[in-house]
């Protein structure tokens, strides 16, 4: 019979691996995947299925999206550059009645074909974005999701360049950033900070695994189910209605191996001669 100090002592300490185990279940699964991946090597992967298939404008009156025109042609390593040209919202008029500019589109939402479960099972750790027309303050959001009207973010950071020059707008990936609908698209949202930007290029590249058998989907399952072992076996010792006494447990087994090593061989006896 297990003593109540005992039972007392394990109700606490499965209890505190349980509540743990809950708590970091996402997290355990999460580092492990990253863990396992970061061992091997990484290279640009994905490149037709990165590439640029469409792309949107927000009108900054109406606030409505449209498709942009785009035109994509290989590049190298295996990506492939596009070309987006940028629609006006609006003219500028100078005060003889002269058009003297336009004023072009300042949110650009672009979508590839690179869907997350591919960047979950090849293991991508990096997105870049090689862009060559933009100049000014552009914010770039990294996001996924199957057009504009559900653009998910899930990272982004605002650049300064000049020139027209800005180049490798780029992402570092986590497990955590694409654990959601495997079905949706990697995104880029481009926000300008004016209204001149027309026509620019956009080659992105990811950097993965070639290795398939390992990426963060087969290392999070493996995440998950020690991590479900591990609660199941906190449950059942933290079920107050059953004795499981350790002492006890450990005292059996030193009697065990007592008895194995008193017990005599089968030659170790010697027979009675006659006197």
């Amino acid at each position: 019979m297990e003593s109540k100090k005992s039972k007392g002592k394990r109700l606490i300490v499965f209890a505190i691996l349980g509540i743990v185990v809950t708590l970091f279940f996402g997290a355990i699964a999460g580092g492990l995947a990253q863990g396992a991946a970061s061992t091997q090597t990484h290279a640009i992967v994905l490149g037709q299925d990165s590439a640029v298939n469409y792309a949107w404008g927000q009108n900054a009156t109406s606030k409505e999206y449209s498709a942009l025109p785009i035109a994509t042609a290989s590049a190298s390593n295996g990506t492939y550059m596009t070309t987006i040209t940028n629609t006006y919202y609006a003219k500028i008029i100078n005060s003889t009645g002269v058009v003297t500019g336009y004023k072009y589109d300042t949110v650009n939402i672009l979508s590839t074909n690179l869907t997350l479960g591919l960047m979950n099972t090849y293991a991508v750790d990096k997105v870049a974005f090689a862009t060559t027309g933009l100049s000014g303050n552009v914010t770039a959001v990294l996001g996924d999701g199957t057009s504009y009207s559900n653009f998910e973010p899930v990272s982004a950071y605002t650049v300064t360049k000049a020139n027209k020059t800005l180049q490798n707008l780029t992402f570092a990936v986590s497990p955590a950033m694409i654990t959601g609908n495997q079905s949706s698209d990697m995104m880029l949202e481009l926000e300008f900070s004016n209204y001149s930007i027309t026509t620019y290029t956009v080659n992105p590249s990811v950097t993965g695994i070639h290795s398939t058998l390992f990426g963060y989907t087969t290392a999070e399952d493996i995440g998950y189910v020690t991590a479900t072992g591990l609660l199941v076996v906190s449950v059942f010792f933290v079920i107050p209605f059953h004795d499981v006494s350790f002492s006890n447990a450990y005292g059996r087994m030193n009697q065990v191996a007592g008895k194995v090593r008193k017990k005599p061989s089968r030659n170790g006896s010697k027979s009675k001669g006659r006197k």
